[in-house]
């Protein structure tokens, strides 16, 4: 079990060496692959050049994967970077509060959905893992926050949302999903470093 302690705390304090970039891009290009595929049905029902708008989680963790090959070559970009890294915080935190939500209103946890939970998890975890003391320009700073709200007004003012669990679930999703977006506007303005 120290062995385990130990491969963390190193991954901590180096996450952009080689191997733990290579096992997360891996992870991250899976899981994405698995969010398609989840919002499938969602997807056929919208016009083709509406898609990129409608799979959150799955084009966070497709953005953090493109952010993890530069950084695996040698070539980071911070403002992809700050994006994929806000992205992946926002609906990682989104996706456990309508789970939570769901569970409460349901009474009954399945395997798929804790699944779920655990990997929305991670997307919170590596996005403070990566965005921590990033150097990141105003421009990129405001793009990324600017994309956020974007997504707020295509999801739930044009109905582009991820599926509910339950109809009742919506004024909560909507007021999370906008409460985060402020949320990230400043928490991530001090987390990251913008010049």
């Amino acid at each position: 079990m120290s062995k385990i302690f130990q491969v963390i705390e190193d991954y901590l304090k180096q996450p952009r060496k080689k191997n733990y970039v290579l096992i997360l891009l891996f992870i991250n290009f899976i899981g994405s692959i698995w969010g398609y595929w989840w919002y499938w049905g969602q997807l056929l029902k919208e016009p083709f050049y509406l898609w990129p708008l409608i799979p959150d989680s799955p084009m966070s963790t497709t953005l953090i994967s493109l952010a993890l090959w530069f950084i695996f070559i040698r070539r980071e970009i911070t403002g992809l970077t700050f994006w994929a890294g806000i992205m992946c915080f926002k609906y990682g935190f989104w996706a456990l509060g309508v789970l939570i939500q769901f569970w409460i209103f349901s009474g009954r946890i399945e395997p798929v959905e804790v699944m779920l939970f655990l990997s929305h998890l991670g997307m919170i975890i590596e996005s403070i893992i990566y965005v921590k003391n990033l150097p990141v320009k105003k421009k990129a700073y405001f793009f990324g926050i600017g994309w956020l709200f974007f997504e707020d007004i295509v999801d739930w003012g044009f109905g582009l949302h991820p599926y509910l669990f339950l109809e009742k679930q919506f004024f909560f999703a909507v007021i999370l999903a906008i409460s985060l977006s402020v949320l990230i506007t400043v928490y991530f303005r001090k987390l990251a470093h913008i010049n």
